[in-house]
């Protein structure tokens, strides 16, 4: 089971406006084999909704980018 903290929406808002750049890890973090971890990919897509740039890095060398 996956702890996610409960932020609010304003404190939420808030951080996001605050930075342009957001970097993930992506195994692990995101997801683990195959599984979204939470709701990670959802987190993804607000953070584009609101035209932020995203990065991934990993240090699982078995898997190509796609």
């Amino acid at each position: 089971m996956v702890n996610t903290p409960n932020i609010d929406q304003s404190t939420l808002d808030k951080l996001v406006d605050d930075y342009d750049y957001f970097i993930f890890d992506c195994d692990g973090v995101l997801f683990h084999g195959h599984d979204e971890i939470g709701d990670a990919f959802s987190s993804l897509r607000y953070l584009k909704s609101k035209n932020k740039e995203i990065f991934f890095f990993t240090n699982a060398t078995t898997r190509t980018r796609e």
